[in-house]
């Protein structure tokens, strides 16, 4: 699954300039990494406060590092109460359970679950038996949601809850409907790497630049978006997060049926309408990468394109709906 605390850039966005059109950035640190919005028009104060005033709301309830988050409250006591939450936390959760389900389990937000013992930064690595009584309380029938009261618990004692792998994705797009309410129209959110772009900048098309995983400071593709509509990207990938040991290469990206990392998927890039989708199907389709029956099924299903680079081949593969 995809957690990011300290996350290096995927992006680099190219536009020609017209003097004569404004815009403003803004940057400021959010959910552990560096979010920044670039918006047309002279400066608005009660906006960017707006947006920073939220951001600063959902992280307090969603945040798996917070003790005092919702998040944690489930994880520490949901196995004996329902926990109150926010409607909106509650529908993230039961659009990630409807995510697991579409994805046959490659999204998993119960992969963090008592006995996650994969720990990039101490370098760790569990036994075979820790992995079979951690995959005891993986899955998303182990939770009860209810956003009609609003309220989440867990089944077992040990199931425990982490939205990373969508926090950000959804993060994004109520930041645009924030945007919208302002009646901006041209405009990039960048939260960590995932991307949404709307309209154009100076009159020209957005340009996203995707990494080469294995050549520093180059790409691999460029791609330009019309101006119909939003656009959302995200990318995924194991040569940024991971850590080596004994010789072999362990991703920060867990399969949730296996418990044990995924391997060979070095970039997976999705682009979607909304950032929600984006966010959570570059993780699942990194989990599931090697099998093209799911990938088409994904694609069909969600309506997106997929840039691929897996494998010893590194040969890029790109997916049109």
């Amino acid at each position: 699954m995809k957690k990011i605390v300290f996350f290096l850039i995927l992006f680099t966005f190219i536009s020609c300039s017209k003097r004569e059109v404004e815009f403003q950035t803004i940057s400021f640190w959010g959910m552990g990494t560096s979010l920044s919005i670039t918006y047309e028009g002279s400066k608005n104060l009660k906006l960017e406060e707006e947006i920073k005033n939220y951001i600063r709301e959902f992280e307090k309830e969603a945040s798996y590092h917070n003790p005092e988050s919702k998040i944690s409250e489930i994880n520490r006591v949901g196995y004996q109460k329902e926990i109150q939450i926010s409607n909106e936390l509650c529908q993230i959760i039961e659009k990630s359970i409807q995510f697991a389900k579409d994805t046959d389990g490659a999204f998993d937000i119960t992969y963090k679950s008592e006995g996650f013992l994969w720990d990039i930064e101490k370098e760790s690595v569990p036994t075979d038996s820790d992995v079979i009584k951690y995959k005891k309380l993986i899955g998303i029938d182990l939770l009860n949601v209810d956003c009609n009261k609003n309220s989440v618990s867990t089944k077992k004692e040990g199931v425990k809850i982490d939205v990373g792998g969508v926090a950000k994705g959804a993060a994004i797009d109520k930041t645009s409907l924030i945007l919208k309410k302002y009646n901006q129209k041209n405009y990039l959110i960048n939260y960590g790497g995932d991307i949404l772009v709307c309209g154009k900048k100076r009159g020209k098309n957005w340009k996203l630049g995707i990494k080469d995983p294995f050549k520093k400071n180059e790409f691999f593709k460029i791609i330009e978006f019309d101006n119909k509509s939003c656009y959302s990207s995200a990318t995924s990938g194991d040569y940024e997060r991971y850590f080596i040991k004994d010789g072999k290469k362990y991703s920060h990206i867990i399969d949730p049926k296996t418990g044990y990392p995924v391997d060979g998927a070095h970039s997976v890039t999705v682009i979607a309408d909304n950032a929600t989708i984006a966010d959570t199907l570059a993780t699942a389709i990194s989990v599931r990468h090697y099998d093209e029956d799911f990938i088409k099924k994904i694609m069909k299903k969600f309506n997106v394109k997929l840039y691929l680079l897996s494998g010893k081949s590194l040969n890029l593969k790109e997916y049109f709906p």
